[in-house]
C-alpha cells in the first residue's frame, strides 16, 4: 500500500513514468497488483518493473489488469526487467517462453 501511495503522490507532481523494485519475488500476484496499480492510469504513463524473476508472471499480472479495465494494449509503455543470461549462469537452464502482444 505505501508504494502505491508513494506512486500516487509523485504521479499528482507531473512524472510521466514510474518504477516499481519488486525484491520479493513471492509478492507478485493478482491481490498485491490490483493493490499496486489500484487508479495510475496505465495508458497515460510509462510502468517499468524491477525484479528478481517473475518478469512472466508480472506480464500475465499487468495484461489482466489492462484487460480488467478495458484498455487498449498497444497504448501500455513501460518494462519489465529479465535477465534470462544471468538465470543461465546460474542455474544452468536458459528457459524463454514468448508471448504474443
Amino acid at each position: 500500500m505505501l508504494k502505491q501511495t508513494k506512486a500516487l503522490t509523485i504521479l499528482m507532481k507531473g512524472i510521466d513514468s514510474l518504477g516499481f523494485i519488486l525484491s520479493d519475488p513471492e509478492s507478485v500476484n493478482a491481490t498485491n497488483f490490483d493493490i499496486l496499480l489500484k487508479d495510475i492510469h496505465l495508458d497515460i504513463i510509462e510502468i517499468n518493473f524491477l525484479c528478481n524473476g517473475k518478469a512472466k508472471e508480472i506480464l500475465e499480472q499487468v495484461l489482466r489488469i489492462v484487460s480488467e479495465k478495458g484498455l487498449i494494449r498497444k497504448d501500455i509503455k513501460g518494462a519489465i526487467e529479465a535477465d534470462p543470461i544471468g538465470r543461465l549462469i546460474i542455474n544452468g537452464k536458459l528457459v524463454c517462453l514468448l508471448m504474443p502482444i
